[in-house]
Parts: C-alpha cells; sequence; structure tokens
C-alpha cells in the first residue's frame, strides 16, 4: 500500500468515518499493526455487554463510599466492607471489561466493503503522525519502506545519544566545567559523525590550551574535527584567519571562530572577512552572525535587503527587534530560499516551537533552513526530544530541548536523503549550503550547532552555574 493512501484509512478511521477499503489494502494494514478488525457479531458482543455499564458503575461507586468523616460528609474508603468484597471484585472486573468495550466502539468506523468495523491500534496512533508529516515526500512510495526509514531514524538516534553518552565520559577529564551540561552538546556533535573524543581534543591540544578546555572551546574544537586536515593544519589555519580578522580591525574572538567553521582556504577567508568589513556598519549583528552572511551566495546589497525584509516580515509577527529575533534574521537572510517562503515557513514553526522553546525565535530560523518541510522537521525534532528524555541524556530541561535540535538537525536531513521521494512543494523548499562551503567535508548545516550553542547553550550553562543547586530538580519539580 502507498503512504499517502495509508495515511487517507488512518485519518479517516481516526475521524470514525465510513471508508471504502479492499481485503486487500485491509490485510495489509492489519498485517502491519496499524488496524485491527471487528466482526459484526463482536461488534453486537460488545454493545449488548455495555448496557449495565450505568448500574455497575453505580455498584462499584456505592461499595467504595464509607462512612462518615469527623469534619461531616462521606469519605471514599480504599476498599469496601469485608462482606461485600466478593461482589466487588467481580463488578470490577466486569466494569473494567465495560470500559474497554466502550472505548473500541467509540473509536470504530464502519467499512461495508469488507462488511467488519476498523479501529486503530497503538502502532497505528503512533504511525498516523509520521505519515501526516512525511506523505507529500514520500506519499508515492510503500508505506513499509517509510516505515523502515522512520524505524531506522529512530535506531539511530539512540545509537547516537548512546555513543554520544560514551564520548561525553572520555571529554570529562578534559573539560574545565565540572558539569556535564558543558560537555554533551560537543560529544553529541562527534558522535553524530562518528567521531571520537580523542579528534576534538587533539584538535583543542594543537590550539595550546593550557590547562583543562571549557565548554566554548570543546565545542569548537569538535566542530572543527569535523573538517579535513591533522589537528595541527586545523589549529595554523584557525590562527592565521584570526591574524587576518585582526589586521582588519575585526573581533571578538565569536567572529573568528564563526569564520573558521564557514570558510575553506585563504581566499575564502580573505574574502568573507572583506564582506563583515563592509556589512558591519549597517547591520545590528555580532560578528558570527554577519559570518554566516559574509558567505552566503548573495551579493553585499542582496544580502542587505534579504536582511532588511526578514526583520520586517519577524516584526509583521509582532516579535521585537532582539538579540534573537536579529539572529533568527541573519540565519533566514543568509540562506538560499526565497524570503517570502522562508517568512511562512519561519511563521508556521515559531508558533509551533513556542510551548518548547521559551525563546523560539533562532530554533525557528535553524528548522526553516534545513532541506525538509516544516512539519517533518517538527516531526524529527519530537523524536529527538523523546530520544533524548528516554535516555536521560540531560541534567536540566532546557538542556533537553537544545541537544534534540543538535540532534534532529543532524539526522533529520538523512532521512530525506535516505530515498527518492515526491515534492509537493516548489523547489526553492529545500536549502542548498553557499558555494564558499560546498568543499567541505561536512555541510554547512554542521554550522547550526553553533548557532544552538550561542543561542541556548551559553544561557543554559550561565544559569547553571549560577543556581548548580537547582539544576537537578529542574527537570522533575519545575
Amino acid at each position: 500500500m502507498k503512504v499517502a493512501r495509508a495515511y487517507e484509512v488512518l485519518r479517516t478511521v481516526k475521524g470514525r468515518g465510513d471508508i471504502a477499503l479492499s481485503m486487500e489494502e485491509q490485510t495489509d494494514l492489519v498485517t502491519e499493526g496499524l488496524l485491527r478488525t471487528i466482526s459484526t457479531e463482536e461488534r453486537a458482543a460488545m454493545e449488548r455487554d455495555i448496557k449495565d455499564l450505568e448500574q455497575v458503575s453505580a455498584r462499584v461507586r456505592a461499595a467504595c463510599r464509607g462512612g462518615d468523616a469527623p469534619y461531616g460528609g462521606k469519605v471514599m474508603m480504599a476498599e469496601p466492607s469485608r462482606a461485600d468484597r466478593g461482589a466487588h471484585a467481580q463488578d470490577l472486573q466486569r466494569l473494567e471489561s465495560m470500559l474497554l468495550h466502550k472505548a473500541t466502539l467509540e473509536s470504530m468506523a464502519s467499512c461495508p466493503s469488507t462488511g467488519c468495523s476498523l479501529a486503530l491500534t497503538c502502532e497505528g496512533e503512533k504511525a498516523l503522525p509520521d505519515l501526516e508529516a512525511w506523505r507529500h515526500r514520500f506519499g508515492g512510495q510503500e508505506l513499509r519502506d517509510l516505515l523502515t526509514r522512520i524505524g531506522a531514524m529512530r535506531a539511530d538516534m539512540s545509537a547516537v545519544i548512546v555513543r554520544a553518552a560514551n564520548i561525553a565520559g572520555d571529554l570529562r577529564g578534559y573539560a574545565h566545567s565540572p558539569y556535564l551540561t558543558s560537555i554533551r552538546a560537543p560529544a553529541l556533535v562527534l558522535a553524530e559523525r562518528g567521531d571520537t573524543a580523542q579528534r576534538a581534543v587533539s584538535v583543542a591540544t594543537a590550539r595550546q590550551y593550557q590547562g583543562r578546555i571549557d565548554g566554548d572551546k570543546l565545542m569548537m574544537a569538535s566542530l572543527l574535527s569535523g573538517t579535513e586536515g591533522t589537528s595541527e593544519e586545523l589549529a595554523r589555519r584557525y590562527d592565521s584567519l584570526r591574524q587576518r580578522a585582526s589586521a582588519a580591525g575585526l573581533g571578538p574572538d565569536e567572529g573568528f571562530q564563526a569564520l573558521s567553521l564557514l570558510v575553506t582556504d585563504d581566499a575564502s577567508g580573505e574574502r568573507a572577512i572583506e564582506r563583515i568589513s563592509s556589512l558591519r556598519g549597517t547591520m545590528p549583528l555580532g560578528e558570527d552572525d554577519l559570518a554566516w552572511l559574509a558567505v552566503s551566495s548573495h551579493d553585499l546589497s542582496t544580502v542587505s535587503s534579504r536582511y532588511r525584509s526578514a526583520v520586517s516580515g519577524l516584526s509583521s509577527l509582532g516579535l521585537p527587534e532582539d538579540d534573537q529575533v536579529r539572529r533568527a534574521a541573519s540565519i533566514l537572510a543568509g540562506s538560499d530560499l526565497a524570503m517570502d517562503r522562508a517568512l511562512q515557513r519561519y511563521g508556521y514553526l515559531h508558533s509551533r516551537l513556542q510551548p518548547t522553546y521559551p525563546a523560539p525565535q533562532a530554533a525557528a530560523a535553524m528548522l526553516s533552513i534545513l532541506p525538509m518541510e516544516p512539519e517533518e522537521s517538527l516531526a524529527v525534532l519530537r523524536e529527538s526530544i523523546g530520544v533524548v528524555s528516554r535516555a536521560n541524556f540531560f541534567d536540566d530541561a532546557e538542556e533537553v530541548n537544545n541537544l534534540a535540535l543538535i540532534l534532529a538537525s543532524g539526522l533529520g536531513p538523512r532521512l530525506v536523503a535516505s530515498g527518492e521521494g515526491e515534492r509537493a512543494k516548489a523547489a526553492e523548499a529545500t536549502w542548498q549550503p553557499p558555494p564558499a562551503t560546498q568543499a567541505r567535508s561536512f555541510p554547512a548545516m554542521a554550522f547550526l550547532p553553533f548557532w544552538v550553542h550561542r543561542s541556548y547553550n551559553q544561557p543554559t550553562l550561565r544559569r547553571i552555574s549560577t543556581h548548580p543547586a537547582h539544576m537537578h530538580t529542574v527537570p522533575y519539580f519545575g
């Protein structure tokens, strides 16, 4: 069965609508464990069984209602009197069966073509949001293929978190901070690429850091370790870029770090530095955001116009022009998405991320430029949050969201690239890395962890270091 047809059937069954279904289609969905069939005889038996539901419920309530409370009125007792316990146990067992039958009847959909009723299984309830998110891209493919891809993505996420936990343990001996919160994001970046802690440590050591390495340097070392070259070559490239940028009057350090992730050689570095110098006086941005604009495929006048359009579009959504909004605008302006399309995607994602992220501006912009539709990005992010939470790979509740964003941006596009699928949207919906970054051994989307670190990890780390005793209570008690 095709994905689009499976989604149509499951959605109709969920809404309890009548549906015309062939026996072969019904068998396919039952075999996948997404539907269960209820014959006419079973349905009639359930309807007969629940006729006495009100009477049985009343008896159970009466049996559990006890004597007078000291302050007046009645109290609910844990169990009935000893003489009534046998009959009460039978009533409880029957009530449980009745409620199950009632819930089944209320979730049924009729299928006259096969002569039975249908209901979603637990697996069907779980699969329906996945099909809804991916039906535009994979609607013409076989249902089994998509379910296999989604299952593989979930398995990959779990495996990455396990590797990240092991890498975090290795990095802990080198980290300056005693909190694993400063180590988990770099460890996750390494785990997604299949690297080890030693590669990042060797890059950091080549930079001649003295003593233990703080979280910012570990993050940069982890990101830089994905580029081509030995640790010493990477360190020389970074220091050379720093010297050229300093000579041009650029700073602070964040700008150099961003450039080191985005440029591939001396020529592209010189071009980026010149463009940053030109843009710096026209935009109220930090140099890490200017670095992203400097390597975009747009000329300076175009990228400036796109930034102003992005700020105006975000303001129309009721967002004040603060640092988070400026960062979001720079992310959108530096991408190759048409601006009206970028703002449309951003508006949808921002509204959906508000319950999850206290400041969703940058997160919504990051997800907007991924080579996935907004619904697909949210589906992958939802899976990532679940994987991080189940693995207990966090100390602070906000850390879950930060790590999930890194995980989703790394593994989500792999599902898209794992097979050819239908595209219901225009080709402009797919983000392409700027030409200046195409020669790198890892895509420009690897810059997303840098944004996550700057936008979310650093504030979280500052709060945890200020209130260390409180951080372990946040996930459980708020």
